[in-house]
């Protein structure tokens, strides 16, 4: 999962425990870092850098789907917006490459 973050006001903090992740969001930069998530499951995190009258309503949820699940609603938002699907229906070709060893 990779995480972008910025702000517009102050700064922010954004820490995912189960993650060992926690980044600054910070006016006017772009902060950057990525994780893996390997287990299916809803996960939770919090703004943990004090920052104004609303920090305790800065909850952070992740839910972590499978590709399957993951796909299907993808192409489930990409009806709603009257748009095609997305998964499922590539007539898309890779191409093989082999290498041979002596």
């Amino acid at each position: 999962i990779r995480v972008t973050t910025t702000a517009r006001d102050v700064i922010h903090s954004w820490a995912m425990p189960n993650f060992a992740i926690k980044i600054d969001a910070v006016p006017g930069r772009i902060n950057e870092t990525w994780f893996k998530a390997e287990r299916e499951g809803t996960y939770y995190g919090q703004c943990s850098e004090i920052c104004g009258i609303k920090h305790a309503y800065m909850p952070i949820t992740i839910d972590v789907v499978s590709r399957p699940a993951f796909e299907a609603w993808v192409d489930s938002q990409r009806a709603m917006a009257g748009l095609e699907p997305m998964f499922g229906q590539s007539n898309v070709k890779f191409a093989q490459a082999s290498v041979e060893t002596e």
